[in-house]
């Protein structure tokens, strides 16, 4: 007898594991995520994603553990849309509708996303000529209860590029100038034979010049457009997504950099970059970030 499959869903069904084969093939496990032992054998696949059995302590694991999507009872279809979604800079509501998830779900994989994005999207060095500058916005409060009378401060961003467009951008402190957190979140990552061109800020300036030391052969480099148009464009993507908690902002700034650099991304492109290993967070770890 003919089973008659007019929507092609068995076609559909196939090609959901087949991306999930694709999706988790390339991982590699060196080691078992629980006790660090690189005693570890293959121990058949589950839903096609590999599995291992950990020969010291006994616990099973598989290329899903510990990646962003670990745990998620959802297929990598409905992620991907997600993503899609995201890079539409869709309101939580928006995805939670268009996808059939609850509106607390949306929220949750907004940051696990954003939090794989912290572990692939930030330049590990700055080099040859930098451009650096700073954007102060207030404090945001949002989700947060029993607000009414506290103060709201400016958050210090330092946003800096290199001349490979390589980006660094993040909240180094709240109320005043913090060099020791500038120091320790951001001129670490800065070359030592770099040349810093610092803009709009006295703070700044005294570190670039301090850094560039006698070496005045570079001092008329153009600004870079990208640091000309990132002011702008860092509050319009405030506005889109109606503010975001001082909390969060860390992470929501892997993103911005996506927006501002000029290079072209998909959403395919981006699920497999996030796809790696250790770039799981719990939720209640999210509950608990803090904005410096």
């Amino acid at each position: 007898m003919i089973k008659y499959d007019l929507n092609l869903k068995n076609l559909e069904i196939h090609l959901n594991k087949l991306f999930d084969i694709d999706l988790y093939r390339n991982i590699k496990i060196t080691e078992c995520p629980h006790c660090k032992s690189e005693n570890i054998i293959k121990f058949g696949s589950y839903k096609n994603v590999q599995r291992y059995r950990c020969k010291e302590c006994g616990k099973t694991f598989s290329n899903k553990t510990n990646t962003s999507f670990y745990y998620s009872k959802k297929n990598s279809e409905t992620w991907l849309k997600y993503i899609e979604l995201m890079l539409q800079r869709k309101t939580l509501n928006e995805c939670s509708k268009e996808l059939g998830i609850s509106l607390p779900t949306a929220f949750y994989w907004r940051h696990k996303i954003l939090f794989s994005l912290s572990k692939v999207k930030e330049a590990e060095k700055l080099e040859n000529n930098i451009h650096i500058s700073k954007i102060l916005i207030k404090e945001n409060f949002k989700g947060e209860r029993q607000i009414r009378n506290k103060e709201r401060k400016n958050v210090w961003n330092v946003i800096a590029i290199d001349s490979g467009e390589n980006v660094i951008s993040r909240p180094i402190s709240i109320g005043i100038w913090n060099v020791e957190n500038f120091n320790k979140l951001f001129y670490e990552k800065i070359d030592k034979d770099a040349y810093i061109n610092a803009y709009l800020d006295r703070y700044l300036d005294v570190i670039a010049k301090k850094h560039n030391g006698s070496d005045k052969n570079r001092i008329n480099i153009e600004l870079s457009e990208v640091l000309k148009n990132y002011n702008k464009t860092f509050r319009n993507f405030l506005k889109d997504y109606r503010g975001i908690a001082t909390k969060y902002l860390v992470h929501y700034l892997y993103l911005v950099n996506i927006f501002v650099i000029t290079f072209e991304i998909s959403s395919l492109d981006l699920i497999y970059s996030l796809n790696i290993y250790d770039s799981y967070i719990k939720e209640n770890e999210i509950k608990n970030l803090k904005a410096v």
